[in-house]
């Protein structure tokens, strides 16, 4: 909600500036999947053993069967679902998807989440101001 928010603040500035935050919250969101890909493929034995998963190891049976059934469309579909957005990169990296795959995924994902969720209030107030 808070992009929505800022998508109908940045509306009164110039469409540079708006496709400039994309870029900003994209870059964001995908560095910060990055990381958590990264700590759970190199990680993977030390993250296990960590809560919630040293206390429910069948969460990443669930993971891997995720990924199993949704390719990397599981990555896109986390990205916008809050519960899994965060846990999914990085049981991604525990299930050691390819590297370039998630990463191509991870960042055409992150640009897309970012310009969906700012775009309708800029969009909104864009078509107010212009159609009035």
């Amino acid at each position: 909600m808070l992009l929505v928010g800022i998508g109908t603040i940045v509306d009164e500035a110039d469409p540079i500036i708006f496709f400039t935050i994309v870029v900003a919250a994209g870059v964001g969101a995908a560095l910060g999947d990055w990381l958590s890909y990264w700590l759970g493929y190199y990680y993977h034995e030390q993250v296990q053993r960590l809560w919630p998963l040293r206390n429910h190891p069948e969460l990443l049976d669930k993971g891997r069967a995720f990924f199993k059934r949704w390719g990397i469309w599981a990555i896109v579909l986390a990205r916008f679902s809050g519960p899994l957005r965060a846990s999914v990169p990085i049981v991604a990296g525990i299930a050691e998807m390819p590297v370039l795959k998630f990463q191509s995924v991870n960042w055409t994902s992150a640009f897309l989440w970012a310009f969906v969720l700012l775009s309708p209030g800029w969009g909104s107030q864009w078509l107010l101001k212009h159609v009035s």
